[in-house]
């Protein structure tokens, strides 16, 4: 190992410790509003973490509660992708318009 190695080896190691304490403050701070809004369920997830206890301990656990719970069900997010979706298109149609538009408008 050469002596211009260690500053990269260094800033790496800083680097690999700042993506740590990133994950880390992201994970406290975005988990309670997730939770708040509904996206993911804690009693799911403390089940599933039972179920995995009990597994590894050589129990018979049921093949759906040893399957991780996903964020959102799979229709519920395609409904709010394609609502987000035709209020983008909204959005960008009524920037379009110019302003003047909504003067003569109201003035009939």
């Amino acid at each position: 190992m050469d002596g211009s190695s260690l500053p990269f080896l260094m800033g790496l190691l800083l680097l690999l410790h700042s993506f740590v304490l990133v994950f880390s403050w992201l994970e406290k701070r975005l988990r309670p509003m997730m939770l708040r809004i509904g996206l993911i369920n804690d009693e799911a997830q403390h089940l599933h973490q039972m179920a995995m206890t009990y597994h590894k301990m050589g129990v018979h656990v049921a093949d759906c509660l040893r399957e991780p719970p996903s964020l959102i069900p799979v229709d519920e997010a395609r409904l709010l992708e394609r609502r987000l979706f035709l209020e983008c298109i909204a959005v960008s149609i009524g920037a379009m318009l110019p302003s003047g538009l909504f003067i003569a408008v109201s003035n009939t």
